[in-house]
Order: structure tokens, then C-alpha cells, then sequence
């Protein structure tokens, strides 16, 4: 009886007592050669010069099909823009790498079984695909425990879906990633997100950078918003929506926004002018200060030195409790409780006082 074949890689399959004087030589050859083939060989390809490519497919000897890697090159577009690869109708799987040169976006290389639709291949890409002798479809989803630059041939990886516990390499291009512990970037590796990669996240070794290099703005939304230290045990910055925005100092606020305004804990120190807005247009009820002298007269300037901040120096200045019994429009109380005396309204007070003081020296001088 001759001998027959195996279904899917045509390996030999002799019948008992056949062959006895050849039967190493057609072992060797016609089976495991062609397993050597099936398992790890490598075949390139050239397209480009038909719209059809049939990959050779022989029974007991070496062919184009059998092998477990294939690579297509030369090049498609100009005279026809689809390349289309047959297979053979087996159930197998193979690794594409696709080297073929695209005339422009829509010259395609299909690899497919011959009746039906079969898969479109990127361009400039490694992937694994699997046939059952009717479909062929590409592997959609990779789980690894670790995937390193040094373990995939071209150092960039390409592919739709992968969940992975640690991921190193130089170039990582998907469509959906799953990390379930850590993605870790060598010192001056970039994050870039964005088709220009207007966005870019990176660690130098020495500092740490979120860089916005495109024509927008960089937005940080978050309805609750904290700046901390390193170790997350003090605040620097906080913002919280419809709510106070607070700058720190040693984990204490020192300018603190409120729906009156701007508080400030400390001194204020300008090294340009102070201005506060007085157009007549933002007031109402205007009435000329009565006996601003009389006021005047109530008040008490103090010399003192502060509890907590400054020690150290003496500084004037009013209490609080004496301006509020005396002139209660100078003082505010904020709505955490702190008692201020507002010194910048004094000044109109004084400068009437002393038109009051100065008209009085007139009519003396005058009798």
C-alpha cells in the first residue's frame, strides 16, 4: 500500500513493512524536515507583480504553506491596489511579518482562504493569525506575566488587546491596553499621548515632567483638586469645585479664596503698587464722613508685638475690639473667625480729619 499523508501539514505517513530499504530517508524528509518547517521555519515571500499569490502547498515535501513564520515583501499599488495571499483550506496557525512597500492608504494585502473573505494585514506588522481551513482571523488578545523589548525580534510590539504584569520595550503600539501591576518607563522614556504627541510624561533621573508641547493648554479637571508633598502628608496647593482654593506654607494656609474674596494668613509683602478698586459706578448710598475728627479721636494706636509670626519686632496698629466699639464700618470678621481691622479704610477717615483740623487752624488765624 503507498503511502498517504496527514490532513493539515502533509507530513508522510508510510504503511507497515514499506519502503524497507528508504524508510530513514523518507522519515528524515517527509517527516521530520517538514515538522522543522511547521514548527519554526521561515519563509519570505515576494508580492507585487499579481493581484493573486497561491502559496505552495506539497504533499511528503518542502512548500511555502507549512511553515510557521512567513514574511511578505516587495510592494503593492501602481498597477493593481489589492494583493490578495490563498492559503491553503487547513487548520493552522502562522506568524505574518508584513515588509511589503504601500504605494498609498488604500493598496491592501489580504491573506485569506480561497472562497472566503479572509483579514486585511497592517502595514509595517508582525502578527499571529489562526485558520480553521475557511476563516482566518488574527489573535486579538495576548496574556503575558512579563514582555520585554529583548523578546520581541523588532523591539515594538503591535497588537489589539494585551493584559500583562510588567511590560519593558522601546516601542508600544495598541489599540487596548490592560496593565494589572506596572508599565515601567526607563529614565527619559516618554509617555506621548495624542496624535502629535502633544502630550508627553517622562522622568529625566533627576526630575519629573508633564509636558504639554501642541498648540492647546494643558486642563487638570477634578472636582476636588490636591497638590500634596512626596509622601502625601502635606498639602501645597488645594481646589475644590464651587469651593475655596488654598496655597500653603508648611502645611498651613497662607491665601485662601472665599465667596467675599482673598484671606491672607501672614504678612503681605508687595514689591509693586497696592491697588483696590473705587470707582464711584460699583457704589451707592455715597454720604460725606460726619465729625471725622470726633472719630478719630476714639481710636488708639498701639505699639505690640505679635504671638506667633515675627516675634520678634515691634509693629503699630489698632485692636480689633476698641475699633469695632468705636468704628464698627472698619472692622471684619471672616467666616472662620478672624478678627481684622480693615487699615486701609482709615485713610479716608484721616484725610477728613485732618481737612476738619486744618479748617479749624484757618478760622483761628483769620480772628
Amino acid at each position: 500500500m503507498a503511502s498517504t499523508y496527514t490532513t493539515n501539514l502533509k507530513l508522510t505517513k508510510q504503511t507497515d513493512g514499506e519502503n524497507p530499504n528508504s524508510w530513514g530517508q523518507i522519515l528524515n524528509d517527509g517527516v521530520i524536515s517538514l515538522l522543522d518547517d511547521a514548527i519554526a521555519g521561515y519563509q519570505t515571500i515576494t508580492v507585487g507583480t499579481t493581484t493573486t499569490v497561491t502559496l505552495t502547498e506539497n504533499q511528503g515535501s518542502g512548500d511555502q504553506a507549512r511553515s510557521a513564520i512567513l514574511e511578505f515583501n516587495g510592494s503593492v499599488g501602481g498597477s493593481h491596489n489589492d494583493i490578495v495571499v490563498l492559503i491553503p483550506n487547513n487548520s493552522k496557525s502562522y506568524i505574518v511579518r508584513n515588509s511589503v512597500s504601500y504605494n498609498d492608504t488604500t493598496d491592501t494585502v489580504i491573506l485569506r482562504v480561497v472562497g472566503n473573505t479572509g483579514v486585511t494585514l497592517e502595514p509595517a506588522n508582525t502578527a499571529l493569525y489562526v485558520t480553521n481551513g475557511t476563516t482566518v482571523v488574527p489573535v486579538a488578545g495576548n496574556t503575558f506575566t512579563n514582555i520585554t523589548a529583548t523578546s520581541i525580534a523588532t523591539s515594538t510590539l503591535h497588537a489589539t488587546s494585551i493584559s500583562a504584569t510588567n511590560i519593558v520595550a522601546t516601542s508600544l503600539s495598541v489599540t487596548g491596553l490592560t496593565v494589572a501591576t506596572s508599565a515601567l518607563f526607563a529614565d527619559n522614556a516618554k509617555l506621548n499621548i495624542g496624535t502629535g504627541s502633544d502630550l508627553q510624561l517622562y522622568h529625566t533621573g533627576s526630575h519629573s515632567y508633564i509636558q504639554e508641547t501642541g498648540t492647546g493648554g494643558l486642563v487638570i479637571a477634578s472636582n476636588n483638586l490636591l497638590l500634596q508633598n512626596a509622601a502625601g502628608t502635606e498639602n501645597m496647593i488645594t481646589a475644590a469645585e464651587n469651593g475655596a482654593v488654598g496655597i500653603y506654607f508648611d502645611n498651613a494656609v497662607r491665601i485662601l479664596t472665599s465667596t467675599s474674596g482673598v484671606g491672607i494668613s501672614g504678612d503681605l509683602v508687595a514689591t509693586g503698587n497696592v491697588t483696590a478698586y473705587s470707582a464711584a459706578e460699583a457704589k451707592m448710598d455715597i454720604q460725606d464722613i460726619a465729625n471725622p475728627l470726633d472719630l478719630v479721636e476714639k481710636l488708639r494706636g498701639v505699639s505690640f508685638k505679635w504671638r506667633e509670626q515675627d516675634k520678634e519686632n515691634r509693629t503699630l496698629g489698632f485692636i480689633y475690639e476698641e475699633v469695632k466699639d468705636a468704628i464698627p464700618e472698619l472692622v471684619r470678621e471672616s467666616s472662620k473667625g478672624v478678627k481684622g481691622v480693615m487699615y486701609q479704610n482709615a485713610t479716608s477717615l484721616l484725610v477728613e480729619a485732618v481737612k476738619e483740623l486744618s479748617q479749624k487752624v484757618k478760622d483761628l488765624e483769620s480772628k
